[in-house]
């Protein structure tokens, strides 16, 4: 952005309340904030609510995974449906990890696992966007 600013778009107010915004920009906007009240005013509500959802969701943000919910998965990972038992999950496996070079490469089971799961996320996704359409 320059010296003079003609306009400020909604990224330069969105990095100004981000607080990502350089020191020359930041003057800028607030001189721009200083001759709109519609955009000042727009700019403290965006604030308001950046600090509403900190104050809601930063101790979430700290919360650790439950085991129940981390991704696990190794070659020898398999989901069993039984009369007995709905799904079950074997026993705690390391994270899957995924690493470059000779390290370790992805087994198939692995990347079947990670398909699987973006597949069943994106059906998901699907689904609410009809539902909310509908």
């Amino acid at each position: 952005m320059s010296d003079v600013m003609h306009q400020a778009s909604d990224a330069d107010l969105h990095r100004y309340v981000d607080g990502e915004s350089g020191h020359r920009e930041r003057d800028a906007v607030r001189q721009w904030l200083a001759a709109h009240d519609e955009d000042a005013e727009r700019v403290a509500a965006w604030r308001l609510q950046r600090q509403l959802l900190h104050a809601r969701f930063d101790g979430v943000v700290r919360e650790s995974l439950p085991a129940a919910l981390s991704l696990r998965a190794s070659s020898t990972t398999r989901f069993a449906i039984s009369p007995q038992s709905p799904l079950t999950h074997p026993a705690a496996e390391p994270p899957l990890a995924v690493r470059c070079g000779s390290e370790q490469a992805l087994g198939h089971s692995q990347v079947s696992a990670f398909v699987l799961g973006f597949c069943a996320a994106l059906v998901l996704v699907c689904l609410l966007v009809f539902l909310h359409r509908g």
